[in-house]
């Protein structure tokens, strides 16, 4: 079991941040381990193509059921990191801490392929994994990290609000089952090992689609600590037929409660599906009152998004369309 203690007021210092780098790496656990997510989708037959043309045994070697290379995707430094960031630091790793943790997955996920462990013992297996990583980021989440990066935003305002009610420790405790509080401590039973870590900086709270139904915890020495948590739910696209909803609700209705799969501002929708930005906000307030739709406050803009029964009602329509 892993233990993290802190005061209430290290606890306070905690923030939110959104990791590109940990979500792609993420994705290619679960697309190498059979566990495609249900969105995006087509990434089985895009990561098999990828498997094809690029080194990925550099990738798997470094992430291990009991250890993975936590320089792969460090603690992001808050919401507006973007791909660029995360790769310029990957690249930016010291020899040292990369050698130290390369060894030790080595150790315990020796690789069949002498080839592989011969390049990441190299003088350049940084650079060959970022190579590695650059290109699988084009072909799995670049034309989706849009959506995502609007889903992760959305449950960090959400987060955000209940810190707001309830304090950084329900919160905190909240972000999974797992996760047990006693006193000034926070405890990970599935972390194997007996391990006690005092948190004295706050804690970097990472939402993540693909991690689920886990958690990951970062408490190298140095780096920062994170905890990456599964959102409540993932994007789901836009139903491929939308004529049952607008035999529902309407055809604009139906078009904005689809186009909502992607979270987005009055000003936002009405230039995707050009309407007129009135007839969005009237359409927007019906659907809000029908409990289809939630809004979320960001700074000077508000954002909408489709609630679980917005999600269900779309689901429904693909179900029964045999999409």
């Amino acid at each position: 079991m892993l233990s993290l203690e802190f005061t209430p007021r290290a606890l306070a210092r905690s923030r939110f941040g959104i990791s590109p780098l940990f979500e792609l790496v993420s994705l290619i656990d679960r697309l190498d381990t059979r566990r495609a997510p249900e969105w995006p989708r087509g990434l089985t037959k895009a990561y098999g193509a990828l498997v094809a043309e690029v080194d990925m045994d550099l990738v798997r070697s470094l992430q291990g059921a009991r250890y993975g290379a936590d320089f792969l995707a460090r603690p992001p430094d808050g919401p507006e990191q973007t791909w660029e960031d995360d790769l310029a630091a990957l690249r930016a790793t010291s020899p040292v801490r990369a050698r130290r943790e390369i060894v030790r997955c080595l150790q315990l996920n020796p690789p069949s392929d002498p080839r592989v462990a011969a390049v990441l013992n190299g003088r350049n297996a940084v650079e060959r994994v970022a190579t590695v990583l650059e290109a699988s980021w084009e072909r799995l989440l670049a034309p989706h990290w849009d959506v995502l990066r609007e889903h992760h935003r959305a449950d960090i305002a959400d987060r955000r609000a209940a810190v707001e009610r309830c304090g950084w420790a329900e919160v905190v405790t909240g972000l999974h089952p797992e996760l047990r509080r006693s006193g000034h401590r926070l405890e990970i039973p599935s972390v194997r090992g007996n391990a006690r870590v005092v948190v004295d900086g706050g804690l970097v709270l990472v939402p993540s689609v693909f991690v689920r139904p886990g958690l990951t915890v970062c408490v190298e020495e140095g780096v920062g600590r994170s905890l990456v948590y599964p959102t409540r739910s993932g994007p789901v696209p836009p139903p491929v037929d939308p004529q049952p909803l607008a035999d529902l609700l309407g055809r604009s209705r139906a078009g904005l409660l689809a186009a909502l799969a992607e979270p987005g501002t009055t000003t936002d929708l009405a230039r995707r599906l050009g309407l007129a930005l009135g007839a969005v906000g009237d359409h927007l307030a019906v659907l809000r009152r029908a409990g289809l739709v939630d809004r979320t406050r960001r700074g000077r803009s508000v954002v909408y998004r489709r609630t679980e029964l917005g999600d269900r009602l779309v689901h429904a329509g693909q179900v029964r369309d045999g999409s």
